[in-house]
């Protein structure tokens, strides 16, 4: 884009201000730079013990490749006087008039858990270089916004700066998180649901084996995950299909992203495919990550034909399972208050979305948009009799943006 033809990758220089210059810090917006960061990016995740596939540089990467045309990568890196890669916060620049500032893989995709990413003791420190780096690159952008974020020290304290130097700063929540503490074994997990549903469970599982020959398998390598991709899209098609409804899922851009990004997780370890067979066919499968010992659970489908057998239910019980068996403490359901997950888990986290604006006429003008957008979906809560149908929580692959609308002149990036 024309307007952000000016931005080169800065050449890395210590941050004015730094204490005895201990930090040094670079705004990268080249794309040979930006690839050049793969293996500090994920042995700085391993350095963390990061969990979140949705921080890691393939699934950041491949966002890129997908849906950055047309918009500016805006990445800061944080250095110790060793030069080791002690921060990495990923920002891109969209413009339609005014200028967006937010994180890599924030739209079409769903991700969870966005963040800054601050090796162990330098949480304050990496937020500091990366607000102070920020601020003084300010010409680039017009307001900050901040989606489907986590809630890292990391995080808090570069949001904690923002106020201090005079932004506007806003916060509202994005969704709920279900997830599951994992104790050491399938059965102690098992004790926690109630008697019915966990006989009810038990009982389908068996079934299926009994009268079915069900069998429950994982796969993990890149062949696998690319031979087995397209029986996720297509049972996933099957399902939504018998409801008819429409999921974004299996728009021909989404799907090609997340096979493509399936590939990458696959490849660094992450991905990974669990099937239920019916005499050798494939009736359900679900595409989760696995990184340091927490399992995230992204997408599933299943053949509607054997709705009676709760197909569902059962691969996520063996997927619980397995997940216990291989060394997690942590399942997350991701994104979605979905009636089903309050079956498995009662303990939630939340995602939010920060927004900052400094006192320059165009922060002004997407501040004042966002006030009104918010009076406008508060009088429709009212008019609604107090029901929460204008709060409805994002479920995952509705085409959402929290950005302005093109309509206005500016926002997030055009996806058609």
């Amino acid at each position: 884009m024309a307007a952000f033809a000016h931005l080169e990758a800065r050449s890395a220089s210590p941050t004015a201000g730094s204490a005895l210059a201990r930090f040094t810090t670079e705004w990268i917006a080249n794309e040979e730079r930006f690839a050049l960061l793969a293996p500090e990016w994920q042995q700085l995740a391993r350095q963390i013990n990061c969990g979140n596939a949705f921080t890691s540089f393939p699934w950041v990467s491949t966002w890129w490749k997908h849906w950055g045309g047309g918009a500016q990568l805006a990445v800061i890196t944080v250095r110790d006087q060793q030069l080791r890669l002690v921060g990495v916060a990923p920002f891109y620049i969209t413009q339609r008039g005014l200028r967006r500032l937010g994180f890599i893989a924030d739209q079409n995709a769903g991700s969870d858990y966005l963040d800054i990413l601050a090796a162990p003791g330098f949480d304050r420190e990496v937020a500091a270089e990366v607000a102070h780096t920020l601020l003084t690159h300010r010409q680039h952008w017009d307001y900050i916004e901040l989606s489907d974020t986590g809630d890292s020290p990391a995080l808090r304290h570069f949001i904690s700066l923002l106020v201090e130097q005079d932004l506007h700063v806003q916060q509202e929540r994005a969704s709920v998180c279900p997830y599951i503490d994992l104790p050491g074994t399938f059965e102690a997990y098992t004790a926690t649901l109630s008697g019915q549903y966990r006989r009810d469970v038990n009982r389908r599982w068996r079934m299926l084996q009994r009268e079915h020959g069900a069998t429950f398998e994982t796969h993990s390598t890149p062949r696998e995950i690319r031979e087995y991709f397209p029986e996720l899209c297509r049972l996933h098609a099957l399902r939504f299909a018998s409801l008819e409804r429409e999921s974004a899922f299996l728009d021909p851009s989404v799907s090609t992203f997340h096979a493509d990004s399936a590939l990458a997780l696959a490849e660094s370890g992450v991905a990974r495919m669990h099937l239920l067979r019916i005499r050798g066919q494939v009736v359900a499968a679900l595409l989760g990550f696995s990184a340091n010992q927490q399992y995230q659970y992204f997408q599933m489908g299943f053949d509607p034909a054997w709705n009676h057998a709760g197909l569902g239910k059962v691969l996520l019980a063996r997927t619980i399972e397995y997940a216990i068996l291989t060394g997690h403490n942590r399942f997350d359901f991701l994104r979605g208050g979905e009636a089903y997950k309050s079956s498995w888990t009662s303990t939630v986290s939340a995602t939010y979305v920060w927004r900052a604006f400094d006192r320059r006429p165009s922060a002004l003008l997407a501040r004042g948009f966002f006030a009104a957008r918010s009076a406008a979906g508060d009088a429709k809560h009212y008019l609604n009799g107090g029901s929460n149908h204008s709060a409805s929580l994002t479920r995952r692959y509705q085409y959402q943006t929290h950005s302005v609308p093109e309509q206005i002149g500016f926002g997030g990036p055009n996806k058609n």
